[in-house]
């Protein structure tokens, strides 16, 4: 086969494996979101985060807040399930050498609606300081 029927060919098999993935990608559209996550202890607020952030179907958001000491981050992410939009964050806050937090949630956008998730998470413990409490929410809605 000649050079140019060669090109032919694998600019046609390119544009075939690459049109499903286009039109994959064009399906997911960004989500707009605001997140909240208070850790306490003993009942004073000790780390409070607040965040409005937009997530790109691609990139994602990432967000880095440590200090010279401590570790911290926030990263979110979108992927489509069942022709829904799928919000996957994840929270992690370092705040000694024994006591951190890690967050992991999900929200479910269904039908291009909006959506909001929210909990709470405790222990004592005595070694620890006493009782720990995080509360989270997390609110989203699809980029029209």
């Amino acid at each position: 086969m000649s050079n140019w029927k060669t090109l032919l060919m694998a600019a046609m098999t390119a544009a075939c494996v690459a049109a499903p993935m286009q039109a994959h990608a064009e399906d997911v559209r960004g989500v707009s979101c605001s997140v909240s996550v208070d850790y306490l202890l003993n009942g004073a607020l000790r780390a409070p985060y607040q965040k409005d952030f937009v997530v790109d179907p691609v990139l994602g958001f990432h967000h880095d807040f440590s200090d010279r000491i401590h570790w911290r981050s926030f990263d979110a992410s979108i992927r489509q399930v069942s022709g829904n939009t799928v919000m996957l964050i994840s929270y992690y806050n370092e705040q000694g050498a024994f006591v951190y937090i890690d967050l992991s949630t999900r929200l479910t956008l269904r039908d291009g609606t909006d959506g909001t998730i929210s909990g709470r998470s405790s222990h004592y413990n005595e070694l620890g300081g006493g009782e720990h409490t995080t509360d989270f929410s997390l609110t989203c809605s699809r980029l029209k």
